[in-house]
């Protein structure tokens, strides 16, 4: 068993069925459904029509997409609110992201040294676009569910496990 997750307050971070996240272990970072976000986990999407690189990281409009892992900031853009790219590494300042506990049940925002993880309309259909800002209104507060809960599901659900594996690097489909 690998170590628990803690906040910067040292409470230990809670996966979407209370039970403590662990160092090792795999989690789908879930944007939490609101009234106006209705969408799915994270994936990876071009942030420009035109080139279609780098790649971001987007909320795909697909409720029963679980997402992908791993990301960072792009620390070589000029822009003010800078993208969240794929492409992290460990050892890289700009994929050190520090978990906050947000209000709610095991919901929390994550934050950079460059600022809050957010997002705006993107690209791609106006899905969300994950960046870096200063807005709070921009806030992007999350869940994480732990990869084998969603397989442990997916027998449950109209889409099986493999359905879900094929679509998830199509986020718009």
């Amino acid at each position: 068993m690998g170590a628990a997750v803690c906040t910067h307050g040292l409470e230990e971070v809670k996966d979407s069925n209370g039970n403590p996240v662990n160092v090792g272990a795999q989690y789908f970072i879930q944007p939490v459904k609101t009234e106006s976000n209705n969408g799915g986990g994270l994936v990876p999407a071009a942030i420009n029509i035109l080139p279609f690189c780098p790649l971001g990281i987007t909320q795909t409009l697909l409720p029963y997409q679980p997402g992908l892992p791993l990301w960072a900031v792009d620390d070589s853009s000029s822009a003010k609110e800078p993208a969240i790219i794929i492409g992290g590494k460990l050892e890289r300042p700009n994929s050190a992201f520090k978990i906050e506990k947000a209000t709610g049940a095991h919901t929390y925002k994550l934050t950079t040294s460059y600022g809050t993880v957010g997002t705006t309309p993107g690209a791609w259909l106006s899905a969300p676009q994950l960046l870096v800002t200063n807005d709070v209104a921009k806030t992007l507060y999350v869940k994480f569910v732990k990869v084998d809960d969603d397989a442990s599901t997916a027998t449950t659900t109209t889409t099986s496990r493999v359905e879900k594996l094929g679509l998830r690097m199509f986020p718009f489909y």
